[in-house]
């Protein structure tokens, strides 16, 4: 076992709130094993199957949407539905510009 991970483990972590991460391409695949590790339940909003990021076994569960090939109040209308799809209040992580800029656009 990672002696980090194993000591971050042992600590009372509260791991209750979930997180999304919008993660097209590449991205967002370190954020999933990262928390995914901790027991952090860890969504995956990627732009379509054959992402690469998709693939990490530490997704709790992928949801596919292209941001870009769709109007800016779909795509808040979608992450809305997700929200309420899984719950609670996630914790939205943009990972890369074009989703940055989105969230940034968009947050209320």
């Amino acid at each position: 076992m990672n002696p980090v991970l194993g000591s971050l483990q042992n600590r009372n972590i509260d791991t209750s709130a979930p997180v999304i991460v919008i993660a097209p391409g590449y991205h967002g695949h370190g954020i999933a094993r990262s928390l995914g590790r901790l027991g952090v339940p860890v969504y995956g909003v990627h732009a379509d199957q054959r992402s690469p990021a998709a693939s990490s076994r530490y997704w709790r569960e992928n949801f596919y949407m292209d941001m870009k090939k769709v109007s800016s109040e779909e795509s808040v209308d979608w992450l809305l539905g997700l929200r309420r799809k899984i719950g609670s209040r996630p914790i939205l992580i943009p990972t890369d510009d074009y989703s940055c800029i989105f969230v940034a656009d968009h947050a209320f």
